[in-house]
């Protein structure tokens, strides 16, 4: 065989092997196709089209699936509800051990988000569409338009208010303004009680933070304010974790034989201060309004006044955020003058 008959037969036994792929296919395809079509679920009703033409479909056990636009099934009707969304993914409904549950599918029916909750609804802003979804427990989860989480944890709590998204817990509220591309933090407030049920609330808004400032920070400070109130008006330590030093002094801790009640706190203001390390450095103010007793010469007396407070916290993350600082700027009580006292008990007297 001479040398262009060899390249013949070669080229003949190449277009053989490719037709016969090519019929092995054409039969595979077409038996797959017939034991398709058999199995196809029937369609009831058109529910809803998406822009790629894919739709919605009402089987005729009252389940919902998905057909694609050559009313191929891509999503057997197996749902309580399907719902399309911006994305190629799907808002559907179960229902697992007879309660109806919300998750989310793509177009191969696949789970993306887990069918935990109660409810998850669109909530259309300005700038972008966010997704609240609810659990059980009344918590809301907020997910982007592509289904991708907003925050690691749910909140109790979760509003629009035109621009801005507001989230928190029972005593925490945070504040975001929505953009196309992100969340930007505007603020953060935490209310609480401390000692006898006494209000107090902390706030860091935008005009003073940094943007590295995580606004769990907040929570660190007040765990660590609440400590330093009862360091300063107790003295005691042990309770708190805090340890008595030059940097963090209780109230008056030159004083003795006083008795210290908080009535009242007032002007707490907090700022970014600048630091010379990698740290996070926030500064806290308040005016703490506190009845003081006191023994003198024997007789056991009382007075009010207001004493102002700075704390310092650093930390490079919410997890070792912690107060570093913390003192009054009084180190003794305001003590009415001995001659004063006297005088006006003098006037007591001529009145008697």
């Amino acid at each position: 065989m001479n040398k262009r008959m060899r390249l013949v037969v070669s080229v003949l036994f190449i277009v053989i092997i490719v037709l016969a792929a090519a019929i092995t296919r054409f039969f595979s395809n077409s038996e797959k196709n017939s034991a398709s079509s058999s199995e196809q679920p029937a369609v009831e009703r058109i529910i809803d089209t998406d822009h790629n033409g894919n739709r919605v479909f009402k089987g005729g056990d009252g389940l919902f699936g998905i057909i694609d636009s050559s009313n191929r099934v891509i999503v057997n009707p197996e749902w309580q509800d399907i719902r399309f969304t911006q994305s190629n993914i799907c808002i559907a409904a179960k229902r697992i051990n007879g309660k109806l549950q919300y998750g989310c599918i793509d177009y191969e029916g696949n789970v993306t988000v887990p069918f935990v909750f109660s409810s998850i609804e669109p909530e259309r802003f300005p700038a972008r569409l966010l997704y609240f979804a609810k659990t059980a427990d009344d918590s809301f989860a907020v997910y982007n338009q592509d289904f991708n989480p907003c925050f690691r944890e749910p909140w109790k709590k979760c509003k629009s208010d035109g621009s801005l998204l507001i989230v928190g817990s029972d005593n925490e509220t945070y504040t975001y303004s929505v953009t196309e591309k992100s969340l930007i933090f505007i603020k953060a407030s935490l209310n609480d009680v401390i000692m006898s049920n006494l209000p107090y609330q902390i706030e860091i808004n935008k005009r003073n933070m940094l943007l590295k400032l995580d606004p769990q920070i907040l929570e660190a400070i007040s765990r660590d304010f609440r400590k330093y109130l009862e360091f300063a008006y107790n003295k005691d330590s042990s309770s708190t974790g805090l340890v008595q030093s030059m940097q963090i002094k209780p109230l008056f801790p030159n004083e003795e034989g006083l008795s210290l009640t908080l009535k009242s706190i007032s002007n707490i203001n907090t700022k970014i201060i600048p630091s010379n390390d990698d740290r996070l450095h926030v500064v806290m103010s308040f005016s703490a309004g506190t009845d003081v007793k006191y023994t003198e010469d024997g007789t056991s007396k009382q007075l009010h006044d207001d004493y102002e407070a700075k704390l310092v916290f650093a930390g490079t993350s919410s997890l070792d955020f912690h107060l570093i600082s913390g003192s009054f700027i009084n180190d003794k009580p305001d003590y009415p003058e001995p001659e004063e006292e006297n005088k006006d008990e003098d006037e007591q007297e001529d009145e008697a």
